[in-house]
């Protein structure tokens, strides 16, 4: 299976998304931030990065554009839950910088999945 990074800043999220990856039978890696993310690269070959986009420290967006500068094949699924007045088409950047998926939270463990095997190219089975 593949290796993921989990790039969110609540730890309760971040747990449970590290849980329902890990019973797909994935390596699963975690950060809080952006640049901690960022910092496992050079130890690790991560296939896939899962990341909330509105986050304290190196925010979502600006991991995405690193990324895609130092590390061009890693896919990346974006989410955000800060789709408002505040931050509109938050997503839609996260696509345009190289985001393979975007999804809105709150997401069920089914999008989430789906969108794994989607960016990683995996056929779908059910689980």
């Amino acid at each position: 299976m593949a290796t993921i990074l989990i790039i969110e800043d609540d730890q309760q999220l971040r747990n449970m998304l590290q849980e329902m990856l890990a019973e797909e039978e994935h390596k699963v890696l975690t950060a809080q931030e952006g640049q901690e993310g960022l910092s496992l690269f050079p130890a690790h070959t991560i296939d896939l990065v899962v990341t909330d986009i509105l986050m304290p420290g190196k925010e979502g967006l600006e991991t995405i554009r690193e990324l895609q500068s130092e590390h061009p094949s890693t896919k990346i699924i974006a989410y955000s839950g800060g789709q408002n007045e505040r931050y509109p088409g938050v997503l839609n950047i996260a696509k345009k910088l190289g985001a393979a998926l975007t999804l809105t939270k709150p997401f069920s463990h089914g999008d989430l999945l789906q969108a794994v095997r989607t960016t990683l190219g995996e056929s779908v089975t059910s689980s």
